[in-house]
């Protein structure tokens, strides 16, 4: 009796299939997968970190010369103005997300990104509070 595997790869983003009995080549596919997995993961959330960062430096320059809620306004008009095909809820969620993740790493360190082997944007977007308080707290205390 034979022993048939498919094993998944990618090229260029896409999945392929392959089929193949050796377990060796199968065991560093998934290893290679999971390899690309934090890779894609640190990508996302560093992509999200930038998109906060040119949020919160548009909105400091727009404060130096107005009210908060005026600055906020021009920033969003900002935005609006190079997505347009963006729905204002989605817009909304992606910004509200990349500040959270930016507020995160801007205090911690934008180079802790690149240690992140298990956690993806979403995980992070569910910390409440009390779990980013523990995380700066973790991070003084080891830094100092």
């Amino acid at each position: 009796m034979s022993c048939i595997m498919i094993a998944l790869t990618i090229h260029d983003s896409v999945v392929t299939e392959e089929t193949t009995g050796d377990f060796f080549d199968l065991y560093n596919s998934i290893i290679n997968m999971e390899g690309q997995e934090e890779i894609a993961k640190r990508d996302v959330i560093k992509s999200y970190f930038n998109f906060g960062k040119i949020l919160d430096d548009c909105f400091n320059y727009y404060k130096k010369d107005n009210p908060k809620c005026t600055a906020q306004a021009l920033v969003n008009k900002k935005v609006w103005e190079q997505l347009p095909n963006v729905s204002d809820d989605a817009l909304r969620k992606k910004k509200k997300r990349a500040l959270k993740i930016f507020e995160l790493f801007n205090k911690i360190g934008e180079d802790k990104i690149q240690k992140i082997k298990s956690f993806s944007a979403s995980s992070i977007l569910k910390l409440d509070q009390g779990k980013i308080v523990e995380i700066l707290i973790r991070f003084a205390i080891s830094s100092s």
